[in-house]
């Protein structure tokens, strides 16, 4: 008798639990909604046109380099003002490193509205980042003052962009004892 019942108990347990993976019949396309009609709002063309010829992008390229195999970063924030006011900016930065001599590192995009001849960029790195160069691998302490450099239209518009050219060989002050520290030198190209 108690083994019929632990019997059921299991059956039963078996049961509910098949009941939990249930799925659904596929869709035979019979109830598929219908495409949307009527206005759809879009963006203007001139207006599209006009916010992508005002965009513009600021990249981050290590140089001078003679010593690093890795010099890793991150930028914490990116803001772009002109006039006291702060400008639209999209944050693309991830972990860059800058020991990389092909290739500028994308920090982000900002807008430049229609009217505005020029803007001052400020760049922040997180606290924090690390190097190697082929004796030790460290930390590297970016708590340092952070970049600034003023733009104009005339500068940006025949690439859209700003790199910063980050001196690693001026940059890079690595103590006998204790963490690397980075004193950021650099020039901005167009």
């Amino acid at each position: 008798m108690k083994n019929w019942k632990l019997w059921m108990v299991a059956v039963l347990g078996g049961l509910s639990l098949m009941g939990c993976g249930e799925q659904q019949e596929p869709n035979d396309g019979a109830e598929t909604p219908a495409a949307p009609t009527g206005f759809m709002p879009t963006l203007a063309d001139d207006l599209h046109s006009n916010l992508v010829e005002n965009q513009y992008e600021v990249r981050i390229l290590g140089v001078g380099n003679h010593r690093y195999q890795g010099a890793f970063v991150n930028v914490d924030s990116m803001k772009v003002s002109a006039g006291g006011r702060d400008l639209p900016v999209e944050m693309k930065a991830t972990v860059m490193d800058l020991a990389r001599p092909d290739h500028a590192a994308l920090v982000g995009y900002f807008t430049m509205p229609p009217g505005v001849d020029s803007a001052q960029v400020v760049i922040r790195f997180d606290e924090y980042g690390a190097f190697e160069d082929g004796q030790r691998v460290g930390a590297l302490d970016v708590r340092t003052a952070p970049l600034r450099f003023e733009v104009t239209r005339a500068l940006l518009a025949p690439r859209k962009h700003a790199v910063v050219q980050l001196d690693l060989a001026r940059s890079v002050v690595i103590p006998r004892v204790g963490d690397a520290m980075m004193m950021p030198t650099s020039a901005v190209a167009f």
